[in-house]
């Protein structure tokens, strides 16, 4: 091989270099040619997380060869339609834009599975009340002329008989204690207290309680602690203490005040109140009688939901309006008329604002309290809940049919209804395996996930 062949390969190497070299820099640092837009660009990342894993996601119906969880880097930017699909689950689907440098994050999704409902009895339900957690329900059955109260496990669906006294009964209701452990149960004015762990063990606080209580007019469970009740009587509030089975009046008002709810927290007592003819929330210590602070309101028909991550939430009857006011009662920072529930998500930044037209939530961490709109209906809305592992996701009741909504706004929120029709009440259980809902007086549970 002559010289001048040596030196001619040695240039068409050194070209090549200059060729590719740069091309090489170029896919390596992450850029592509656009045959849709004809330029190069630089690519953006795709991440997708599902539960459960191992579904299939699809980028303009184009399958990538692995499953769920994905990270996809080197892709064009450009607006995808993007499918997760898995058999025997709800697809899901969005229209999503990559752009260029960016990561495009696609988690917390829960993929629902196309299951049908099962009935937990054969018995119909009289009574119905779930434990705030989604833990429990209390539910009641009648047969031979007589009631018989049932406590259900909402986890693994074992009930057991907890009451029966050979009656038929004309009242019942159920107030629970916020971390589900206990229930306060007034059967025809008789108050009996049962405990999830062991509910056949009760309480009946008209015969055991010491000294005798009086007939209250309202009952409220201690905060952060569920064996510790509080009743309100002519005026006076008595701490009853479940574990000793004593109680002790710790707070009675001046002939000036009437009383028409409260709450106790820590040392501080919270009164909605009239005082010589002043509709009042107030605030005091349980071991004073002055009034730290005061908010005047503008009728007699207030009433306490509780705290929620620092902010007290109290209602009003004529306009069914929700109140949040700061706990050392300086201003109202935020106020909604035709609210029908409110639901705190288990670590209480959130809260879920119901009307029968619209779903919205508050985030109860931020300086400024903002309501975020989620949807609106024409009406029949009746009722929502978290989940209770994500606040990504929530179910709606509305014209007696169970909605699915998710709360990424991208595109439009992802939604799906439920072939469940008839639905009279719901709720999550507590490791969000299964809507347990009230249709046609029996109880079912749907499996979700």
């Amino acid at each position: 091989m002559n010289i001048n062949i040596r030196r001619a390969i040695a240039l068409a190497f050194i070209i090549a270099f200059f060729i590719t070299a740069p091309l090489l820099i170029l896919y390596t640092a992450g850029f592509r040619y656009n045959i849709k837009r004809a330029l190069v660009q630089r690519t953006g990342t795709l991440i997708v997380k599902t539960t459960p894993k191992d579904a299939t996601v699809l980028l303009n119906d184009a399958p990538f060869s692995s499953t769920t969880p994905i990270r996809e880097n080197n892709i064009l930017p450009d607006e995808y339609n993007i499918n997760i699909v898995k058999d025997g689950y709800y697809p899901w689907t969005k229209k999503l834009s990559i752009r260029p440098q960016e990561t495009t994050f696609i988690e917390d999704i829960i993929l629902f599975p196309k299951l049908p409902s099962e009935k937990i009895n054969d018995n119909k339900i009289n009574f119905l009340s779930f434990s705030p957690g989604g833990s429990y329900a209390l539910f009641t059955t009648k047969d031979f002329n007589q009631d018989f109260l049932y406590l259900l496990n909402l986890n693994n669906f074992r009930q057991k008989l907890i009451f029966n006294n050979d009656k038929s009964w004309s009242k019942i209701s159920a107030l629970w204690s916020k971390d589900d452990s206990k229930a306060l149960i007034n059967i025809d004015g008789n108050y009996l207290v049962a405990t999830t762990i062991f509910p056949q063990q009760k309480i009946n606080l008209s015969d055991q309680i010491s000294p005798k209580l009086p007939t209250p007019d309202i009952f409220k469970w201690d905060e952060t602690d569920s064996n510790t009740l509080y009743s309100l009587n002519d005026n006076t509030i008595s701490i009853i203490d479940l574990l000793s089975l004593t109680s002790e009046r710790i707070f009675t008002a001046t002939k000036d005040e009437k009383i028409s709810d409260f709450l106790v927290r820590g040392n501080e007592l919270y009164l909605l109140e009239n005082i010589n003819g002043t509709p009042l929330l107030t605030k005091q210590l349980l071991s004073g009688t002055a009034k730290t602070a005061a908010i005047g309101l503008k009728s007699a028909n207030y009433y306490f939901h509780g705290f929620f991550n620092g902010y007290l939430a109290f209602g009003e009857t004529n306009h069914e309006t929700l109140f949040l006011a700061n706990s050392d009662l300086d201003k109202i920072v935020f106020s909604k008329e035709n609210v029908q529930t409110i639901e705190p998500s288990d670590k209480d930044n959130y809260l879920l604002v119901t009307t029968n037209q619209e779903i919205s939530f508050i985030k109860l961490d931020e300086a400024e309290l903002t309501e975020r709109n989620v949807t609106r209906y024409g009406d029949g809305l009746t009722e929502t809940h978290w989940t209770h592992s994500t606040t990504n996701y929530l179910f709606a009741l509305q014209n007696t049919k169970i909605t699915i909504l998710e709360l990424d706004e991208r595109d439009k929120r992802f939604t799906l209804e439920l072939p469940e029709h008839n639905v009279k009440t719901f709720t999550v259980n507590a490791n969000d395996e299964a809507l347990i809902f009230l249709r046609d007086d029996y109880l079912y549970q749907l499996p979700i996930k």
